[in-house]
């Protein structure tokens, strides 16, 4: 038996112990007082798992590098015996099946109107990524969300600061980063690239992040938008095609979301005209599962996509580098790579308009679409 395992089982007699010694259960001895169910790896359901989880953190303080705020179940500033009981109390309870967030609120903002940036294929700390975040932080959007490859160039926990923090900290928390302070709330909403599980496991992008469900794959609602970040790297334990786990989880998300809008996001392109072109295995039907556009990168240029109109766009001009395009795939509308920039996307109940603006202020792009909520 492990160190952990030991841990875990002396938890438990103790749980046992003094349920039995005041006469009530070891759930009524140790009340879960935190609102979130502490399904820490995001299976459903509390388990073994989650226990020996919150054992790994035990004893941390807000000062420890890899404190995360929701193992502290009882919010006295520290992890400690009571936190882990009442994660042993709950054992085998069946949490709620939507992601939903940890420490970081999944914000539900009142405002039926919201303008967001979409940055891609960035994290290589230059001036490229620079411009890039002085032209997203110049639209003041409400969040930002990435189509991955967040840190070049190996996903490394020594380069993922500066990579990122330096240039988007103050739309990070909790931020605990040395290039200022943090948002009060999360605004970047990160998906998973290649280069960032070029470290074994993503762990430092896992743990740079505090992020919804099993911090892959996740989804979040902020105004008349529901975004849905998958994770499309062949790595992920859930699988990448359509029939697999994540790919079940994401028709089951999008079936009962009652959004106007739903716009998924990830890393490869299902369809590109870039030189990593088009990836077969992340062309889900989207479209029938009731998306209303997919968001991806990988290929680092500009493009978008039509097909049986619905767009696809390519957002891969983050400020790593630019790439030539091969020959146009169809339904290829409009291809760019002249110069860095990013996308806004700006969504009302009733429409929503996506643009790829380049450093310059150049609006290389505009694509809107009527219907939404208005649609009934």
């Amino acid at each position: 038996m492990c160190f952990f395992d030991r841990v875990i089982f002396i938890v438990l007699l103790i749980g046992q112990f003094l349920a039995a010694s005041s006469g009530v259960t070891t759930a009524a001895a140790f009340p879960v007082m935190a609102a979130t169910c502490p399904d820490f790896n995001g299976n459903g359901r509390v388990d073994i798992g989650d226990l020996r989880t919150i054992v790994d953190h035990w004893w941390q303080t807000p000062t420890d590098p890899d404190w995360q705020d929701r193992f502290d179940r009882d919010g006295d500033g520290d992890v400690d015996v009571v936190d882990v009981m009442q994660v042993a109390a709950a054992l085998d309870t069946t949490c709620p099946p939507t992601p939903t967030p940890t420490s970081t609120p999944t914000p539900t903002p009142t405002p039926s109107t919201v303008s967001f940036a979409v940055i891609g294929d960035y994290g290589s700390a230059g001036q490229g990524e620079l411009d890039v975040a002085n032209l997203v932080k110049s639209w003041t959007p409400a969040f930002i969300i990435t189509t991955g490859d967040n840190n070049y160039p190996s996903g490394a926990a020594s380069t993922i600061d500066r990579n990122i923090g330096q240039y988007y900290h103050d739309f990070i928390y909790p931020y605990t980063g040395s290039y200022g302070a943090g948002a009060t709330t999360n605004r970047f909403f990160p998906s998973l690239g290649n280069h960032d599980w070029n470290t074994a496991g993503a762990a430092p992008y896992l743990e740079y992040f505090t992020l919804p469900g099993n911090e892959r794959y996740y989804d979040f609602t902020w105004g008349p938008v529901h975004l849905f970040a998958v994770d499309s790297d062949r790595s992920e334990p859930d699988g990448i095609s359509g029939t697999s786990t994540q790919g079940a989880w994401l028709q089951g998300r999008l079936a009962a979301s009652n959004s106007c809008w739903n716009l998924v996001y990830f890393h490869h392109a299902p369809y590109s005209s870039g030189p990593h072109g088009s990836n077969a295995r992340l062309q889900w039907p989207f479209q029938a599962w009731g998306a209303d556009a997919v968001l991806s990168g990988h290929d680092h240029d500009y493009e978008r996509i039509i097909l049986n109109g619905f767009p696809y766009f390519v957002n891969g001009l983050g400020g790593a580098s630019k790439y030539s395009f091969g020959i146009p795939v169809p339904g290829s509308q409009v291809r760019y790579n002249a110069k860095f920039g990013a996308m806004r996307v700006s969504a009302t109940p009733t429409t929503i308009t996506y643009e790829f603006i380049a450093i310059d202020g150049t609006v290389v792009d505009t694509y809107s679409v009527s219907g939404g909520c208005s649609q009934g």
